[in-house]
């Protein structure tokens, strides 16, 4: 799965999973505002990381 910089325009973390020979692709909302704010808050990291949480790219 992806949490945090996804690359396809959809902010919300994701996972699969297999059962039964089956694959699941689920999608859940997360708090990516306050995840953003943490990377804005560290000198170290450039913001463009933050942005691209809320971008989903």
């Amino acid at each position: 799965g992806s949490v945090g910089q996804p690359r396809d325009r959809d902010n919300r973390a994701s996972y699969a999973y297999i059962e039964d020979n089956h694959v699941y692709f689920v999608r859940l909302e997360y708090d990516f505002k306050t995840a953003a704010e943490k990377i804005f808050a560290e000198p170290e990291l450039d913001d463009f990381e933050g942005e691209r949480l809320a971008d989903g790219r």
